[in-house]
């Protein structure tokens, strides 16, 4: 990537050529690609005895799954069962307080934030809602359930919480009517005071019930000599701990793939995209070079299995994918009622309602899977973050509540695989790596020697790169779109420049959007500063972080700034003391 101008490192950063190489590992199996069926490759080859490595380019595993929030396949094999698998003693349900809180929580007030905890979504252990007064809570079971005991923790100071109390009161079933009263069984367990709360004592009331509840009233009274009171749990202890099936997190698909590759023994390395494959004196893929954060290194293997998301490795070479005219993609997004709509989008609405509960009010997200035709100028990175990037705008809707990070490559018009294809495909193919590593291992020796074969050429060595083609010449690049760096590119486009904006995450504002940073603290309320705070009024209706990437996109946009979201700034070239070229990585290798 050229920069005829100058290069902005936003991210106070610099970006040089690794000046030694780390030792080449070498292993029997390499699998490139983090997906389900790179996990599951990687599994199997490492359970029929061989010695394997996993890298990939997203931050995470399971980028098919959890990127695309392509979740709802429904489980056959043993690792998807895994991941529908759930086990908990508590009832999942949703509240509604009497009224909103009374005192100001981490500056801001009654926001998305103030929550009590809810099964399966673990929050901060310094979560809790200020009261100045008594508070109840409507609690409505998601589905009825026997319980066992109910619990509510609050914090208080020591002094002030002898007390304080609580009760329920049942609304609905065989114990409808009664009142029953919270005796305090102390301390909460795992629970503590935050910045607001740090002299007050985690207090736990509880009362055994031991009868089938489905609507219930939580009443919380703050003792009378205190100031105010902080609710920080309610929860509903079931009779018998129960097992579910249900769509998995993308946080638990990480979760689940990282102790996966754990439990069998395979190391990894995420967030290291491929930037050249190497190949043997018999033509074959020997291995690869990756790089990230810490340079550049060299992996050679016997045996290399292609599970990136979008098969790409062997294209990497040549730099671009085979493309026709016009690609198919498509993109999940979650809103809270509000249907995607753009000339020649076609939204499926998916089955299945998520309820959020907030202190203000509760919504119900809806997912739909947005499809749409892009016309591709060639098979190069470029072309792609182009995709990507339209498809952010024509899937914004009001009252966005999430979107996926990736979207979904239709290529040649084909649907991908189902995910217990996938995984069966990685499965077979981690047996066939094994085999075949074997084999040569057996060829090796019988020449007189067990070294892997190494690659020939000019190109080999990682101290003399090859050229990487350039996929666009620009006045400014700037390298990182979070706090600094996205002001710094429409800072330059204003100014009547060509930018383009290198981004590795899949939003821009850093820790602003996916730092969950969502509000100033400190600092001068005027400028840039108040020119982006109106732009963010007019996306007030979206949830959390989507606020303010949509004013980023729209901002950008605006000014006419490219941006390259999931490619990574990895090395730039000076000339005369002035940076000319920046390196960028991606999943679909260098330029």
């Amino acid at each position: 990537m050229r920069a005829t101008a100058s290069l902005v490192a936003a991210c106070a950063a610099v970006f040089l050529r690794a000046a030694a190489e780390l030792p080449p590992p070498a292993v029997d199996v390499l699998v490139v690609g983090g997906t389900a069926k790179g996990v599951s490759a990687a599994v199997a080859a490492r359970a029929a005895g061989a010695s394997t490595f996993l890298v990939t380019s997203q931050p995470y595993l399971g980028e098919d799954l959890a990127g695309t929030l392509e979740l709802d396949a429904p489980p056959e094999t043993p690792l998807e069962k895994r991941l529908w698998a759930n086990a908990t003693d508590h009832a999942a349900y949703d509240y509604w307080p009497a009224r909103q809180s009374d005192g100001i929580r981490w500056i801001y007030k009654n926001d998305w934030w103030e929550r009590i905890s809810e099964p399966g979504i673990p929050p901060s252990p310094s979560d809790a809602v200020w009261y100045n007064d008594d508070i109840s809570y409507r609690c409505v079971l998601r589905k009825p359930a026997k319980v066992a005991r109910v619990e509510v923790i609050a914090l208080s100071k020591a002094k002030e919480a002898d007390s304080a109390s609580a009760a329920l009161v049942v609304k609905a079933g065989p114990r409808k009517g009664e009142t029953i009263e919270l005796t305090r069984r102390g301390a909460g367990f795992g629970i503590q005071g935050d910045y607001y709360s740090r002299r007050a004592q985690a207090i736990s009331f509880s009362a055994d019930v031991d009868a089938e509840l489905s609507e219930v009233e939580v009443v919380v009274r703050k003792a009378p000599k205190a100031h105010h009171q902080l609710i920080s749990r309610i929860w509903f202890h079931l009779a018998d701990a129960s097992t579910f099936d249900a769509p998995p997190s993308p946080l638990k698909v990480k979760r689940t793939f990282d102790r996966v590759l754990l439990d069998a023994g395979v190391g990894f390395l995420t967030c290291s995209p491929v930037r050249r494959v190497l190949r043997g004196a018999d033509g074959r893929i020997a291995g690869v070079e990756i790089v990230n954060r810490s340079g550049r290194q060299t992996i050679h293997a016997k045996q290399v299995i292609d599970a990136t998301r979008l098969e790409a490795l062997e294209a990497i070479e040549k730099g671009a994918l085979p493309v026709g005219p016009k690609e198919t993609f498509s993109r999940r997004v979650m809103t809270a009622g509000v249907k995607p709509s753009a000339p020649g989008l076609v939204v499926e609405e998916l089955p299945g309602a998520f309820p959020i509960t907030h202190t203000q009010s509760s919504a119900t997200g809806r997912f739909y899977r947005c499809t749409f035709e892009w016309p591709m100028k060639d098979g190069t990175f470029p072309s792609f973050a182009a995709a990507e990037w339209a498809a952010r705008e024509l899937t914004f809707t009001r009252r966005l509540m999430d979107d996926a990070d990736l979207l979904v490559w239709h290529r040649g018009g084909t649907t991908p695989a189902a995910l217990s294809a996938r995984i069966r495909e990685g499965e077979r193919l981690g047996r066939e790596a094994t085999s075949n590593a074997a084999k040569m291992a057996a060829l090796h020796a019988a020449a007189g020697g067990s070294r892997l074969s190494r690659p020939l050429g000019r190109d080999a060595s990682p101290r003399r790169p090859p050229s990487l083609p350039i996929w666009g010449t620009y006045d400014v690049v700037v390298v990182g779109g979070g706090t600094s760096g996205a002001p710094a590119a429409l800072a330059a486009a204003r100014a009547g420049v060509k930018v383009l904006l290198i981004e590795y995450s899949n939003v821009l504002g850093g820790v602003g959007t996916d730092g969950m940073i969502l509000g100033y603290f400190d600092g001068n309320h005027c400028g840039f500063t108040e020119e982006f705070k109106t732009a963010n009024r007019e996306f007030r209706d979206s949830f959390g972080l989507n606020v303010r990437a949509s004013t980023w996109r729209k901002l950008c946009r605006d000014a006419g700034v490219e941006v390259w979201l999931g490619a990574m700034g990895t090395g730039a070239t000076v000339e005369n003391g002035k940076v000319t070229e920046v390196e960028v990585a991606t999943e679909m290798g260098c330029g």
